[in-house]
């Protein structure tokens, strides 16, 4: 029994001094903690640790200082978004442009006409808006998002709503709109989840959810 005892001793010495080591290490980034302000939260990523040095080369990757950032996520006020006849916005592409008033949130693709499914349309201009859709949301006080064809003149918001960025209208009909921006496009849901109602739209696509 004594003889076992002699033997691994020295393994655990050596077991010991690598847990000591690898204690040491400081490859692994640590992610900063995420900000917030009364009206806007926002949470970015912290950036990318410079990477080792490849062996033999003695010196380290070129791109390795490169910083990666993700777009500012956060719900802005309603008040950002006001014009005399209620509010709008457009994406930072400018291709969707969208106004909301006391009962209606109406978002534009005009030049980039939809094909949809006879369900998504409203059947406002009947025999007419099939693979002509370019005017989307919850429109004549409907409380079910549906597509049809945009009349009168195209228009342009003042303002942007970044990718990343949301904000929420609150409708007559009693339902509240979250519209999110992201890069694919933006996405308008009922805050009500028992509603199940809600689209997304980009410039080629637009499905109720």
């Amino acid at each position: 029994m004594l003889l076992r005892i002699r033997r691994l001793a020295p393994l655990c010495g050596v077991v010991a001094l690598t847990a000591a080591v690898a204690g040491c290490s400081t490859d692994s980034p640590t992610a900063a903690p995420a900000t917030s302000t009364n009206t806007v939260a926002v949470t970015s990523s912290a950036p990318a640790s410079a990477s080792p040095a490849e062996p033999g080369t003695g010196a380290a990757d070129p791109t390795a200082d490169q910083q990666t950032t993700e777009p500012d996520v956060g719900t802005l006020p309603i008040s950002a978004f006001g014009e005399e006849a209620g509010y709008s916005f457009g994406t930072p592409s400018g291709q969707i442009q969208c106004r909301a008033s006391s009962s209606t949130l109406a978002c534009q693709t005009r030049g980039r006409p939809h094909t949809v499914t006879t369900d998504s349309l409203c059947k406002i201009l009947l025999g007419q808006e099939q693979g002509r859709v370019d005017l989307f949301g919850y429109l004549e006080g409907g409380t079910l998002p549906c597509a049809t064809v945009s009349q009168g003149e195209a228009y342009q918001s003042p303002h942007t709503l970044q990718y990343g960025q949301r904000v929420i209208f609150q409708l007559d009909q009693g339902i509240a709109v979250t519209c999110a921006s992201a890069m694919d496009g933006i996405t308008c849901t009922d805050t009500d989840p028992s509603n199940g109602a809600g689209f997304f739209l980009s410039v080629d696509l637009f499905t109720q959810l």
